[in-house]
Order: C-alpha cells, then structure tokens, then sequence
C-alpha cells in the first residue's frame, strides 16, 4: 500500500471544487448577513431610548463582517492552492500519476467553463449586485478563473515533473 499522507486523491478536481463552492457561498452568505442586519439596525435606529446606539453598533458588527469575509475567502482560496502545490510535490514517484494528473487536468479545463456558468448566473443577478461589488478578490477569480486554473495546472505540472526527473536520477 503506498504512503498516501498530506495528498489529495485528485487534487485539481478538489481544488476547483472548493474554489467554486467559495465563489458560490460568498455572495449567498453576504446577502444573507446584509439582509438580516440591514433592517434590524433600522429597527434599532427607529426606536426610540438608545436604539440609535445599538443600531449604530449593529451596522458597525455589520461592516466589519463584510470587510472581514473576503479576507476569508482569500485565506481559503490560498490554503487550497498550498494544497494544491503540496500535493502535487509528494505525488509518487510513478508515470502513471503524472499521466493521471495531466488527464484531470484536461477535464478541469474542458468542464470548468459550463460550472462557471452557474457562478456568473449568481454573479450577474440582479439580487447580489451590492454582495458582489463587495466581494472583490472573489469576482477578480471569477473574471480571471481559466487565466488562474491554467497557471496554477501548469506550476503544478512542473511540480510533478520536477519531483519524477529528480527520483529518477
């Protein structure tokens, strides 16, 4: 049985999987955390006997929120890349993992597009218009995604090469 620790059984379906599901879950979430706050500070704000305070407060529990979510879904999205990369460093020594990857990889790119689709659905709707525009860093993934996906496949692949060139001498 071959030592399997610290890898991924297909590490870029795994790694577009969750970097979709972030550009999915971000903005829903967003929308979700404005719509709650956004009245209840109202609320608060119209009440009379303090409530100017609290709603002052609980629009301010709500903007840090949001400026606090991208920098989540950064996070995320490098933690996975660092996967990604680790992965692809302690992939045994075998030409059939290399061919293996490179055939995912194909398939990443060719299917990638019609999920993506789904993605841009959510993106342009007229819904999240105000989550979007605060989601920078995850819109610039979704511009950029093929871009992104390519070159991160490609200093994987090298990656690879790099370790099999190396055990093989």
């Amino acid at each position: 049985m071959l030592n399997k620790k610290a890898q991924m059984d297909f590490p870029l379906i795994t790694f577009v999987i969750v970097v979709i599901m972030l550009l999915l879950v971000g903005p829903i979430i967003l929308k979700v955390v404005t719509g709650t706050l956004t009245p209840f500070a109202t609320a608060l704000n119209n009440s009379g006997g303090g409530g100017e305070i609290a709603g002052a407060n609980v629009t301010h529990v709500k903007n840090v929120f949001v400026n606090f979510w991208d920098g989540i879904l950064i996070i995320g999205f490098l933690i996975v890349i660092l996967m990604l990369f680790m992965s692809a460093f302690l992939i045994d020594a075998s030409p059939f993992f290399m061919i293996l990857y490179i055939i995912m990889f194909f398939l990443t790119v060719v299917f990638s597009p019609a999920v993506l689709g789904i993605v841009n659905g959510i993106y342009d709707s007229a819904v999240y218009v105000d989550e979007v525009a605060m989601l920078g860093f995850l819109d610039f993934i979704r511009l950029n995604f093929g871009i992104i996906i390519t070159v991160i496949g490609v200093i994987s692949m090298i990656i690879i090469y790099a370790k099999l060139r190396f055990n093989s001498q």
